[in-house]
């Protein structure tokens, strides 16, 4: 049977004022040649929910780096689409060279897939980690945290990607059958070994509650702090207590 809501556990961490601020004072005086703390500003950027007039001074900061470019490449796939996005809008909205984008990445479609490699990785790290171990509260947790992170975190800005070109994505994702084992690898260990079909069909459902709820919520004057309640909402109505994984990760970001 798959553990109710006990096992999961709200973390904490540094608010979208705060990250607002670190940002601020550290942009003028933190490196380009520093990989480690520009990757950290990124991510702050992710938390604060930084509105699109922001980021043409992020990226000053973020300039230079892998990370930095996929961020701004997919807000302006996202708001342009990928057709009409070319390599040229991304390096002059980063304030990089041509030259200096493409040591990076050598066309937007290394890009994108960067993008998907990336995700794929971290969700097979999760998948690998969490056979490791029997089944548990706490490893339910573990794949809850991790899942739902992927979508959340990033303020729903890869999810509204997917969204907003989905035709040119068809020819630029990874294997689907990649994607499609590795999340019924991790359904199936939320769900726990004696766990019927029916129980494993629910697990599913909840875990793609956040994913649907972006993708219903077009043309809806809502926010994504409302967007994300109600996934968890629903996710409850399916599974009672699997509300809390969205919500738990929904908590890192306020």
């Amino acid at each position: 049977m798959v553990t109710q809501a006990r096992w999961f556990r709200s973390p904490t961490i540094v608010g979208r004022a705060g990250a607002t601020i670190m940002l601020s004072s550290m942009a003028s005086s933190i490196a380009m040649t520093r990989p480690l703390i520009v990757t950290m500003i990124c991510r702050w950027v992710n938390w604060a929910g930084l509105p699109s007039a922001t980021w043409g001074a992020a990226s000053v900061v973020m300039s230079g780096s892998p990370s930095g470019i996929q961020q701004v490449a997919l807000r302006l796939f996202t708001e342009h689409g990928y057709e009409n996005t070319s390599m040229r809008e991304i390096s002059e909205h980063l304030g990089l060279t041509k030259a200096a984008l493409y040591y990076h990445f050598d066309s937007k479609e290394a890009i994108v897939q960067s993008l998907f490699e990336e995700r794929l990785g971290t969700l097979e790290k999760l998948a690998e980690r969490a056979e490791e171990q029997p089944y548990s509260a706490a490893r339910c947790a573990e794949i809850a945290t991790g899942w739902f992170g992927l979508t959340v975190d990033d303020d729903l800005r890869f999810v509204r990607f997917t969204i907003a070109n989905q035709a040119a994505l068809r020819d630029l994702m990874p294997s689907r059958d990649g994607a499609r084992d590795l999340f019924e690898r991790l359904s199936s260990l939320m769900a726990g070994p004696d766990a019927s079909p029916a129980e494993r069909l629910k697990v599913r459902m909840a875990m793609m509650s956040v994913n649907l709820a972006a993708m219903s919520s077009v043309g809806l004057d809502l926010t994504n702090a409302e967007i994300l309640a109600a996934a968890a909402e629903t996710a409850d109505l399916i599974l009672p207590g699997f509300s809390a994984a969205v919500t738990g990760r929904a908590s890192v970001r306020s």
